[in-house]
Formats: structure tokens, C-alpha cells, sequence
């Protein structure tokens, strides 16, 4: 009997490799892929880009054969982990009358 590994993630687990470097590509319905790009925060930025845009993305890919696969609704949950890490990561300006 040969042992499965999951290519699923958790979200912990995602969020750690986040900034690391990697193959990861952004796939639409039926594993068309739309772009490749060297790493998940790349490749959420695109599938965000490509939402604004229409098309559907289904998944993103990363590793040859897949080694992770990102779902819609975790890739829409890091987006809003990264765009809430961008935000406080802004200097605060306080503004005088």
C-alpha cells in the first residue's frame, strides 16, 4: 500500500511560506493555467488581478507535480491575511487642524 500525501495545506502552514520563493501557478477551471510566478504571494496577487477582471480563478498550484493546491476560499482568506499585514504595516500620520 503506497501512502497519499495531501496536497492541502492549512492556513498556518500556507501563511509561513507566504514570501519563500517557489513555482506556483494560477489555474482556472479544468487546470487551465493562466500564469506561472515564483511564489504564493505572486501568485494571490494575480489571481486577485485576475478576478478584478473576471475570469474564475479555481486554484493555485505550487511545485511540479503539485505539492500544495490552494483553493478558492483559502486563496480569498490570504488575500485578506496580506492586505491586512500591508495596512498595519503603514506608518501612522496624524493629522493637525
Amino acid at each position: 500500500m503506497v501512502a497519499e500525501t495531501s496536497t492541502r495545506r492549512s492556513d498556518e502552514q500556507l501563511e509561513s511560506i507566504l514570501y519563500e520563493t517557489a513555482n506556483c501557478s494560477v489555474n482556472v477551471v479544468q487546470g487551465a493555467v493562466l500564469r506561472e510566478v515564483a511564489g504564493l504571494r505572486l501568485a494571490i496577487e494575480n489571481a486577485g488581478q485576475f478576478a478584478a477582471g473576471g475570469r474564475e480563478v479555481v486554484a493555485l498550484i505550487g511545485g511540479r507535480p503539485a505539492e500544495i493546491v490552494v483553493f478558492s476560499g483559502q486563496v480569498r482568506k490570504l488575500t485578506n491575511l496580506e492586505v491586512e499585514s500591508q495596512i498595519s504595516s503603514w506608518p501612522c500620520v496624524a493629522a493637525f487642524t
